[in-house]
């Protein structure tokens, strides 16, 4: 189902922001990434989405983002999976079986998550996983909103090669992101866009963006699941 606000304005948010890349049910680490911030006071901890699936503690992660002040998230591909496996009437559905635990409150809470949070005053959008440029926000396809990682790039008449996304936004404004485990960390694009997820899930650190200075800080995770696998 679809959140009864799909795009999140947060207008009040004057001090500081931390962003938090996939987490993929790495709790332990999503803690020991905030206390690795000397316990800053923000005004917001904002998640990129996937909190869930592939590791060890999906609903701990779930429960301490919606019931602790100043946390707010955006819905990955991979909470969207999960949703659909809670609302099934399936019991065989791939979720299922891991949803269970979940109670009425943790699935609205997912239901209600936004695709995309925006920071007026830094003139920057979160999204998951990106957008298509040139193309207004409320015009963008969930699925793209999701799911993109390239697209075509049309600025050549040789044969049509796939570029990454965020190499193309030209704004207006800042698109912070992840869902690219692959690609890592991308912090080259002239500052348009920034991507985060650095593959927590897969032993390669997770990583969060505090704002308004854009540093970035990355605490190492355990392998608990191989690159590739659902």
């Amino acid at each position: 189902p679809k959140p009864k606000i799909m795009h999140r304005t947060l207008n009040n948010i004057k001090g500081k922001i931390l962003v938090i890349g996939d987490i993929h049910g790495c709790y332990d680490e999503m803690i020991q990434l905030y206390n690795s911030t000397d316990n800053e006071d923000f005004d917001a901890i904002i998640c990129v989405g996937d909190l869930v699936n592939k590791g060890p503690k999906s609903l701990q992660v779930i429960r301490h983002i919606r019931t602790t002040p100043n946390w707010y998230s955006i819905r990955g591909n991979h909470d969207d999976s999960v949703l659909r496996g809670a609302l099934s009437c399936n019991e065989n559905h791939k979720y299922k079986q891991m949803t269970m635990e979940f109670n009425d409150d943790d699935i609205v809470w997912l239901a209600e998550l936004p695709y995309t949070i925006t920071i007026p005053n830094l003139n920057i959008v979160i999204v998951h996983a990106g957008f298509t440029p040139n193309v207004p926000m409320e015009e963008q396809t969930i699925q793209t909103m999701t799911t993109i990682r390239n697209i075509v790039d049309t600025s050549t008449t040789e044969d049509k090669k796939e570029i990454p996304w965020a190499s193309a936004w030209n704004g207006p404004q800042t698109v912070i992101f992840g869902h690219d485990a692959r690609r890592g960390i991308q912090n080259s694009y002239g500052g348009k866009a920034i991507g985060i997820d650095s593959g927590a899930v897969y032993g390669n650190g997770l990583t969060g963006l505090i704002l308004p200075e854009r540093k970035l800080i990355t605490i190492p995770t355990p392998e608990y699941c191989p690159v590739g696998k659902d």
